[in-house]
């Protein structure tokens, strides 16, 4: 059984591939959504907004 990963981001459809195990395919997807959150922060002038952005992604990676 093959797993599939894909995100979508700025009203774009990311397919990143199909993976052994659920492993690999959640590791890509953690890969793009942290250029996707790079991409972003670049675009944001708030720096409140930034701080936030920046906030709630490590949040994420502690539960991770």
């Amino acid at each position: 059984k093959k797993f599939v990963s894909q995100l979508g981001y700025n009203k774009k459809h990311y397919f990143l591939g199909y993976f052994e195990n659920p492993e690999d395919a959640h590791n890509a997807w953690k890969i793009k959504k942290l250029e996707c959150l790079m991409d972003l922060l670049k675009s944001e002038d708030n720096l409140k907004v930034k701080e936030a952005l920046i906030n709630r992604y490590k949040l994420n990676q502690e539960e991770n």
